[in-house]
């Protein structure tokens, strides 16, 4: 199916096992969408009756620069076999940055790779020939298996960390500069009312209550306060000290920088309960 890619049109066809994307020159409206779709059918027709050669391609895309590629006339530069795939080098950008990143964003990213990346549409092309439509069309393709906007925007931003990190290793523009995040709903923010808080830590007992009147007290993330230990409190000063996270890999620093080593005030109700 053509599409619109900066107000132009492209088309995709498919020849020996490859896909192809390739520009008309056709800026993007509804009369010229009917022109590409039959220019697209007398495309694909061509293929399969194997009338498709150079003169042909060249009668379609004049301006087109394929054309030693997909008949051969003029052998690829030998170094271009060095360009890996993008999933490929989506692997290999996760495993150098493996020491910069806690164990738990590692484990997201490459969640993001394994599920959404690898096996797509853009997987297998060499990095530097993926092209914002290519993106485009991959992003619709996660929104089809009805993936949420907000975990497609994840895939998005490690998109754009790995083509920005590759681009200047491999000579190519940026793709990712010209797609954009989805629009996603906010999430709705519901707190608990006074009445609500203190019907809650009722109804707990022991360490459970006061974990629960510590989180309503006070705004720790939940695997914060999990991984406090008692020198952390300072029953003296009244506050205790943030200091460590409990993730599924075992304790590690706070989840952002900026909420490392922080102290926290507490009340008089939650003093009580930790005593």
């Amino acid at each position: 199916m053509p599409f619109e890619d900066k107000g132009r049109i492209r088309v995709v066809f498919h020849y020996r096992r490859k896909r192809f994307t390739e520009a008309l020159g056709l800026d993007y409206n509804v009369k010229n969408l009917q022109a590409a779709q039959r220019i697209e059918r007398d495309l694909k027709a061509a293929i399969r009756a194997g009338a498709f050669d150079r003169a042909f391609y060249q009668q379609f895309f004049p301006d087109g620069k394929k054309a030693a590629l997909i008949f051969g006339v003029i052998k690829p530069e030998p170094e271009s076999a060095t360009v890996p795939t993008l999933a490929e080098f989506a692997l290999s950008w996760l495993e150098e940055r493996r020491v910069e990143l806690s164990n738990t964003s590692h484990y997201d990213y490459r969640c993001v790779i394994r599920k959404h990346i690898e096996g797509s549409m853009v997987a297998g092309m060499p990095i530097d020939q993926v092209r914002d439509g290519d993106l485009k069309l991959f992003i619709a393709s996660l929104q089809q298996k009805e993936v949420g906007a907000r975990r497609i925007n994840f895939v998005i931003a490690r998109l754009r960390t790995i083509l920005a990190s590759a681009a200047p290793q491999f000579d190519f523009k940026d793709p990712m500069k010209a797609v954009k995040n989805l629009r996603a709903p906010k999430t709705e923010v519901d707190p608990f009312t006074a009445d609500e808080a203190r019907r809650l830590c009722a109804a707990a007992a022991g360490q459970d209550r006061a974990l629960i009147s510590l989180l309503i007290h006070t705004g720790l993330r939940p695997n914060e306060a999990m991984a406090l230990s008692w020198p952390d409190v300072d029953f003296e000063r009244r506050y205790l000290i943030v200091r460590k996270n409990l993730t599924r890999f075992g304790m590690g620093l706070p989840k952002t920088p900026g909420a490392e080593q922080r102290t926290v005030d507490l009340d008089a109700e939650v003093l009580a309960e930790l005593r």
